[in-house]
């Protein structure tokens, strides 16, 4: 028997003296979005008694609420009017007259010509006519060019609860997403309505009838047959299986000349995040990331995504998982499963294993016809200066003095030196094979580095043997000749004065004052100050073929 429905016929309806059911409201919520009409569906759950307290049955023990149209004949008439305008989580006191509720003749229970009371909660009320409803709580900013649409692929966190508040299911507690393609019927009708429109970074409320989620049956034992359900949505990210990887210039390069292609050997910074600002990779410019493009080194995604790019250029790369790590996410479990990436990243630098060196003109007014070549193997002062892709200077000389043939220069720097001219300007390129290689020089050169190079020959000097004091011309002094005074001995100063003309061994690494007195301290074999014939003598050239 069920002791609310109209399973037997009302014999007080239609008397003059018919009394009204009598509504106490003792609680209801501060909000009221909808009330009960007729047609609705509703459930409540309910405890009735007689007016003497008697009690006679109630939803409670029964574990589950009372399930019906309002207005259409499925309850007693007392007690559709006693549900009508009440609204959702609301609580009543009824009191229903008999000839509104099982009239003279009574049912099992409850005596004929008994009046009712009950206590009446509404836990859910919903229309056959009613569809899914979207509340937006939070819109991102900018908004998203192509929100989602059916066919799409999205992940989203949500708390799901039933119309009274109660929590029936979290991805939240379970640490994952909810990871799903919309309007494929992979999810209930309601939500896969709920989603359309949404960007990432979006959070929306979604109510959904029982007709559009989990129907007359519910869902295990967490949802009800024929209730309403309530998500609190939390969009991470969107994709479409069509998408391809998106590149953005967030600041682009002037001028430039060159970008980025298959086999370029390239360094870059950045960061790597998922769409729901999770950083999952950071490198910063002190330690790039250094590979080839094209091997397979990188994700296919990210492959594509920085061709074409200047040296200097700031990108975003956006990155669908198809493109990324997939659906089973990356082995160290930073990047999720089916999860869109997002990487901002600067270009350093960037060359190709078949770069060689090049060189142009600073000034391209210089005249450079029959000029003097840069001569090999001599001692060069040069205003020299490197620097890096990014303008980081490295070194910076005003005079910078070596010997050409040394092995302290570049090799890509010296080849090019051979076609320079003195006393003309030139900005050269060196590629990293042809200067500091892979390693490059800790806390000097980065490796892999593309260096820059601006340089002009002022001075050239031939190298002295090291065995040789000095170069004098055609006459070379004589220890009779710097003997001034004729006392057999030679000072300092006499030195001096009779090497003034000539170009002494040391120089031009430092004054031609300098050197002769470091010339002087090596000549004086027993350091008294003072130079003999046989000490003089032991440093000058000797005349024979080094051949």
């Amino acid at each position: 028997m069920k002791l609310l429905s109209a399973l037997l016929p009302i014999v007080a309806l239609g008397q003059e003296d018919d009394r009204d059911v009598i509504v106490n409201k003792y609680w209801e919520p501060a909000e009221c979005l909808r009330k009960v009409t007729k047609g609705d569906f509703v459930r409540y759950h309910y405890s009735g008694f007689l007016k003497d307290g008697q009690y006679f049955d109630d939803s409670y023990h029964r574990g589950t609420t009372y399930n019906t149209y309002v207005g259409t004949g499925w309850l007693i008439p007392g007690m559709d009017q006693a549900l009508y305008g009440m609204c959702l989580r609301e609580k009543r006191l009824v009191e229903i007259p008999s000839e509104l509720a099982y009239g003279e003749h009574g049912v099992d229970g409850i005596p004929g010509g008994a009046d009712l009371m009950f206590n009446v909660e509404l836990v859910d009320i919903w229309n056959p006519s009613d569809g899914t409803v979207t509340e937006d709580l939070k819109l991102s900013e900018p908004r998203c060019e192509k929100p989602v649409a059916a066919g799409d692929y999205v992940r989203y966190h949500y708390d799901g609860r039933l119309p009274n508040g109660m929590k029936f299911h979290s991805s939240y507690d379970e640490g994952r997403t909810y990871d799903v393609y919309v309007g494929q019927g992979w999810l209930i009708s309601g939500m896969d309505e709920g989603l359309i429109g949404m960007c990432p970074g979006d959070e929306r409320k979604i109510t959904i009838p029982p007709h559009m989620a989990y129907g007359e049956k519910g869902d295990n034992s967490n949802i009800p047959g024929h209730s309403s359900v309530i998500f609190y949505v939390n969009l991470i990210d969107k994709h479409h299986p069509n998408d391809g990887p998106e590149v953005e210039i967030l600041e682009p390069v002037e001028n430039c000349t060159r970008k980025t292609q298959t086999s370029d050997y390239i360094r870059y910074y950045g960061s790597g995040a998922t769409m729901d600002g999770k950083v999952f990779w950071e490198n910063y410019p002190d330690y790039t990331w250094d590979t080839y493009l094209g091997y397979g080194k990188l994700i296919p995604g990210m492959e594509k995504g920085l061709l074409g790019a200047c040296t200097g250029e700031k990108r975003r790369i956006k990155i669908p998982p198809s493109w990324g790590y997939g659906e089973r996410g990356s082995a160290s479990g930073k990047v999720p499963p089916s999860a869109v990436l997002i990487f901002d990243v600067r270009i350093v630098d960037f060359h190709n294993p078949k770069d060689v060196p090049t060189m142009t003109l600073a000034d391209e007014n210089q005249d450079t016809t029959d000029c003097e070549l840069v001569p090999d193997g001599s001692i060069l002062a040069m205003k020299y200066k490197a620097y890096l892709e990014n303008g980081e200077v490295i070194d910076n000389h005003e005079e910078l003095k070596i010997t050409f043939n040394d092995g302290k220069m570049v090799h890509g720097l010296r080849t090019l030196m051979l076609k320079m001219c003195m006393n003309t300007k030139y900005k050269t390129v060196i590629p990293p094979h042809y200067a500091y290689g892979e390693k490059g020089i800790k806390d000097y050169i980065p490796g892999s580095a593309v260096l820059n190079i601006d340089v002009e020959v002022n001075q050239h000097w031939d190298v002295i043997d090291r065995k040789v004091v000095a170069l004098c011309g055609d006459q070379e002094p004589t220890f009779a000749d710097c003997d001034k005074n004729e006392n057999e001995e030679i000072s300092l100063e006499e030195l001096k004065i009779c090497f003034a003309d000539c170009r002494v061994q040391g120089h031009p690494w430092v004054t031609n004052e300098e050197a002769i007195g470091e010339v002087f301290e090596e000549l004086d074999a027993n350091t008294d100050g003072r130079l003999k014939d046989d000490e003089f003598s032991l440093r000058f050239p000797e005349d024979h073929d080094e051949l």
